[in-house]
């Protein structure tokens, strides 16, 4: 599977500009994308992280499935994924009974799934509500396990399980993000401890500039293999990057590493 990883220089509160910018990004590797098959941006790619409350979208669709024009990132989200056929995957505020730190997963179809981030960081709190759900999708044979910034920060809800025919629940666990500068020593610890434990990809998509607090971003967006092995990982610039993953080397790997028979059984209660 081809993925893309996008890592922009994101302007606070500029909606238009950042997707502008996102959307030049992705349309420099047109000619030679390599039949990418998934997307990813950052956390808040379209506003800078956290974003405001009136920044907040309703869902992309009301429960009788109409389309709110209000939701315009989605919509975006939504146009790139159908004109280039590809799945889109990145996170924005959305507004419901509270407010959330939505990651979509949108497909070129329309049909989306959401994950609403678990643990909040900072302001964060203040603004928005804490989601409660692990979510699993699975796209075109590959599990991902979807995860926001922060939750890199604990390894059990970010943990694998053993499943059935010795499967195991994910193979890539999915991490957009908006990882400080001064931080950025954790970060190249965590993705590749993620991988290892949990004998599975690990994807850290960062965004690079300097946000309207003053707080730096340098990028550093990496993708693991299961042993922990860095695959890529990009320097500060604005930039798109592709990276095949192979899961007949995943597969390997993991017969190889039976550490999986051995984990501890646990459940995970909110």
């Amino acid at each position: 599977m081809n993925i893309c990883i996008i890592q922009p220089d994101i302007i606070s509160d500029e909606v238009e500009k950042n997707l502008q910018h996102c959307g030049e990004l992705i349309r420099s590797l047109e000619n030679g994308n390599g039949n990418i098959q998934i997307l990813f941006l950052p956390e808040m790619f379209a506003t800078g992280f956290p974003a405001k409350k009136e920044q907040a979208e309703p869902p992309l669709t009301d429960e009788n499935g109409n389309e709110n024009p209000q939701a315009k990132i989605q919509q975006w989200m939504k146009h790139i994924a159908g004109e280039l056929n590809v799945v889109v995957v990145g996170t924005l505020a959305v507004k419901e009974a509270g407010i959330y730190n939505r990651l979509v997963w949108m497909r070129p179809t329309g049909e989306y799934f959401t994950y609403d981030k678990k643990h909040l960081f900072g302001a964060e709190k203040e603004i928005y509500e804490e989601g409660g759900q692990i979510v699993t999708v699975q796209e075109q044979g590959w599990n991902f396990r979807l995860n926001i910034c922060y939750d890199l920060r604990f390894p059990v809800w970010c943990k694998n399980r053993r499943l059935y025919n010795d499967t195991l629940d994910y193979d890539v666990a999915v991490f957009p993000s908006s990882w400080p500068r001064p931080r950025i020593d954790v970060w190249k610890t965590l993705i590749p401890a993620r991988a290892v434990e949990n004998l599975a990809y690990s994807i850290g998509i960062n965004r690079s500039g300097k946000d309207i607090n003053g707080t730096r971003y340098n990028g550093q967006s990496t993708v693991c293999d299961s042993l922990g092995n860095i695959v890529m990982q990009l320097d500060e610039k604005p930039q798109a990057s592709v990276i095949t993953l192979n899961k007949n080397h995943l597969e390997k790997l993991r017969r190889q590493t039976t550490v999986s028979h051995d984990w501890d059984m646990f459940e995970i209660k909110n």
